[in-house]
């Protein structure tokens, strides 16, 4: 028997600020708040006000240059909640900052008048030193995924109001189509559906020609392994199918008021490690795929699991709400099927 092939399978590197940044950042603003604490109170309130106040602004633009990135990657040890621990390390060196000012004007108005002009002149100098730094240009390849995901879910939503239901992961009958050239119109892409040949299967002469076109909304930036050795593209999400899932025949009707709930319910994930072609009439089956995130495939840059994605921290999954949520690879697979079925009455506290 071959030997599973480790899934994601050479992700693209990052730069070193992405990747460090948030680490150095902590670290410099607990050294230095450490020893203005040690210096205010053990070695006389002067030198304390002006370490105090170093290791404020330090903090202050520090954590401003993570929060403009749009996205902590990889996250710090708070897993989900690291943007709002930066957040709240953000507002502490902002406080510090105002409390250090207050204690030099205690001290002498000569000192707090001094400590206000350090504070404001050495914002606006160092701040547009690390604009380059802070800024990527663009949206993260996560936030991009996401907001992929949204307008798909937005798509379904429309498609849904139009037509009474959503539609079908792949349509009946001898020729099936993909749910995904189905809502083209709803994405801005109408020319292109009406390319589509709907009397030939999505890998014939014409067709093929489609699945050749790289439409973006349905790629993820962060998978390298985008095309097949025909040239066409590959898909980053596909729907969960199977009994009892949001876009099964029987919850189709009632979609989006599933019975456990729309914000608790999965209707696209992130199945990079699938491979699919995009006009390819294939999904994950929640009866036959194993139940994991980036599980180990057969062969290099595949996954075998239901949830597969390039991301470091996780795979996104949009909801039957249109909310889209990044679920970590440690999820239980207990938790992942309760979220991919509709109506299982599963117990989800929280994910």
């Amino acid at each position: 028997m071959p030997q599973a092939a480790r899934f994601p399978y050479g992700p693209p590197p990052l730069p070193f600020w992405t990747v460090y940044g948030p680490w150095i950042n902590l670290a410099v603003t607990v050294c230095l708040v450490a020893g203005a604490i040690y210096l205010l109170f053990r070695r006389g309130s002067s030198s304390g006000v002006w370490f105090l106040q170093l290791a404020a602004c330090v903090a202050v633009v520090g954590w401003s240059a993570q929060l403009l990135r749009n996205d902590l990657q990889p996250p710090l040890p708070f897993g989900a909640a690291s943007s709002t621990v930066a957040m709240g390390l953000f507002w502490a060196g902002i406080i510090c900052v105002i409390a250090s000012i207050a204690l030099a004007f205690r001290e002498s108005p000569e000192s707090g008048f001094a400590s206000l002009f350090f504070s404001v002149f050495g914002t606006l100098v160092v701040v547009p030193m690390l604009l380059p730094a802070m800024s990527t240009g663009s949206p993260s390849p996560i936030t991009q995924c996401r907001n992929n995901l949204k307008q798909i879910g937005l798509a379904l939503h429309n498609f849904n109001d139009e037509r009474g239901e959503p539609p079908a992961a792949a349509t009946a009958g001898a020729v099936p189509r993909s749910w995904r050239v189905e809502v083209l119109p709803f994405l801005d892409q109408a020319p292109l559906r009406s390319q589509y040949v709907n009397t030939e299967a999505w890998d014939g002469p014409a067709n093929s020609k489609i699945a050749n076109l790289d439409v973006d909304v349905f790629s993820c930036p962060s998978n390298p392994n985008a095309v097949d050795s025909l040239g066409r593209r590959f898909t980053a999400y596909a729907a969960i199918t199977g009994p009892g899932t949001a876009l099964s025949d029987e919850l189709r009707p009632s979609f989006p008021a599933v019975p456990d709930g729309n914000g608790l319910t999965i209707a696209v994930i992130e199945a990079c490690g699938q491979n699919i072609v995009w006009t390819e009439p294939r999904d994950v089956s929640l009866s036959s795929t194993s139940v994991g995130i980036n599980l180990d495939g057969h062969s290099p840059g595949h996954s075998d699991g239901l949830a597969s994605s390039r991301h470091r921290h996780g795979v996104n999954a949009l909801f039957v709400d249109g909310s889209v949520k990044t679920l970590s690879p440690q999820t239980d697979p207990k938790v992942l099927k309760a979220l991919a079925t509709a109506n299982g009455s599963e117990p989800l506290d929280d994910f």
